[in-house]
């Protein structure tokens, strides 16, 4: 007893009796933990004994009987302690989620010695947990799928064997086409990609050169996503099967067409035919070009309808009748009507009630008086026919007011410079500015 007291290391050369003393063991592993090896197999099956020593360092647990090492109080005091010391507990305690996540919790990497299928239920939750799996789970296939399916990213923890199976990861991005991005050894394998695009056309980001200048891989992916069509290279973002494909899914495709086809008037039509907001990429040619106009409004008036107020303008700059097919909202909208009425006086027939009566009413009295008698209400004609005149009116002393402010500052500075030998003044002969000052006056006894 008093070898052991002084040095735990007696223990190993203590008799079978002294290593079955309940005394001499404990004092032994109390002062390190380590005796509990040379304990017999009767006190290494003592709780008592085994949980002072687990209390010091959770590796402990090796020596611990069998027993011992399938209860939950002795293996959660030794993982807490020391996750690592999974390794040591039995299978069921390795198949125990609390036990597993005390484990974790002190050591990420103790996930390895986890069961099969508590690290199914981890890595579904937390695909990146993959990582702490260790080697024997990052090269199974059940684990590592269920990882990759949860979070792409952790397919760079799966073994290399994994990775280099075309089978498996043939698996892996047809469950999660992100994948393609870590699966750098496949990107410009035709049946991976082809997978990965089939699944999501945005799978095309993560495909390689040759891949992107594929036109059944690009046809894929566009006919999945027509947006797609912005990773394709551009030989193909100026094929017009595939370009068409692309805005007939999405016709916000038409952003990466080229530019020939965006002035192609059968790729623009299906554009806009699916989403008049593809309208902001049509060239510059054809938005000018009145008649495709018409025809695009007459062709999708129904779609037309919900547009956003910047695609009316564009639409009505070339055909302000398309009024008609407008919201209430954009019957109502200042600078829509009056891009119309600009485009065609007789638009203002489709204006609300309030627009017929202001500003833009009085604009269409100005330019074109036979559409004002249509388009206005007879009660307001006498109305918006003065108020126009009297803005012409006040406009034109406006005019005049500036005009004869110009004349008085010309005068002035040239009453300032001293006449040229020869020249005669009077004061009979009015001014020009004198002049503007007399018109002026009397535009004012008008009103």
């Amino acid at each position: 007893m008093a070898a052991v007291a002084q040095d735990w290391h007696a223990l190993r050369y203590a008799s079978d009796a002294l290593k079955n003393d309940k005394e001499i063991v404990m004092a032994a592993v109390t002062q390190n933990w380590r005796a509990l090896e040379y304990a017999s197999a009767e006190l290494k099956n003592d709780k008592e004994v085994v949980m002072a020593a687990v209390k010091q360092d959770g590796d402990a647990l090796e020596y611990a009987s069998d027993e011992l090492k399938n209860d939950n109080e002795i293996v959660m005091a030794a993982v807490t302690r020391n996750g690592f010391a999974l390794h040591y507990a039995s299978d069921t305690m390795q198949n125990t989620w609390g036990v597993v996540m005390a484990a974790a919790r002190r050591h990420r990497d103790a996930l390895s010695f986890a069961s099969q299928r508590i690290l199914l239920i981890v890595v579904a939750r937390e695909g990146r947990f993959l990582q702490f799996a260790g080697p024997t789970w990052q090269n199974n296939n059940d684990v590592v799928m269920a990882a990759v399916t949860q979070d792409s990213r952790a397919l760079r923890f799966a073994s290399d064997a994994l990775k280099n199976n075309k089978e498996f990861m043939l698996a892996v991005v047809a469950q999660n086409w992100r994948a393609l991005q870590y699966a750098v050894l496949w990107q410009n394998n035709n049946d991976v990609v082809m997978a990965a695009v089939a699944q999501d056309g945005f799978a095309l980001e993560y495909a390689g050169k040759d891949m992107r200048n594929n036109k059944k891989v690009v046809m894929a992916a566009v006919t999945q996503d027509g947006v797609a069509l912005y990773y394709a290279s551009e030989e193909l973002k100026n094929n017009k099967k595939i370009v068409m494909a692309a805005v007939i899914e999405d016709g916000r495709a038409l952003e990466y067409a080229s530019e020939e086809l965006k002035n192609d008037k059968e790729i623009v039509m299906a554009a806009v035919a699916q989403d008049w907001r593809a309208l902001q990429y049509v060239s510059n040619e054809l938005k000018d070009n009145k008649e495709f106009i018409e025809k695009a409004v007459d062709l999708n008036q129904g779609s037309l309808f919900s547009a956003e107020s910047w695609v009316w303008l564009i639409v009505v700059k070339q055909y302000g009748k398309a009024l008609q097919y407008a919201s209430e909202a954009l019957k109502n909208n200042k600078k829509v009507v009056m891009a119309a009425v600009q485009q065609n006086c007789f638009a203002l027939e489709y204006a609300s009630d309030e627009l017929k009566s202001g500003d833009i009413a009085r604009y269409v009295y100005d330019k074109c008086r036979s559409a004002f008698w249509v388009c206005v209400d007879k009660s307001l004609w006498g109305i918006i026919a003065k108020e126009a005149e009297e803005a012409k009116e006040a406009e034109a002393a406006k005019k005049l007011a500036k005009e004869a402010e110009e004349a008085e500052e010309a005068e002035e500075a040239e009453e300032a410079e001293p006449p040229t030998k020869g020249q005669k003044t009077t004061d009979e002969t009015p001014t020009k500015g004198q002049k503007h000052l007399y018109e002026l006056l009397q535009l004012k006894l008008r009103f």
